[in-house]
């Protein structure tokens, strides 16, 4: 299955993974799917 992370999800992922719901983290940490994340989170 194919996931696009939101910025908050992207962000709170790598440095506050507390904040992230159950399903949101599981997803984050198997293996069973494709994460995309948009390329507007990278402009400035």
């Amino acid at each position: 299955m194919k996931y696009i992370l939101d910025t908050h999800t992207f962000l709170w992922a790598y440095t506050a993974p507390q904040n992230l719901g159950r399903q949101a983290e599981q997803i984050i940490t198997t293996n069973g799917g494709n994460l995309y994340i948009s390329a507007a989170v990278f402009r400035k």
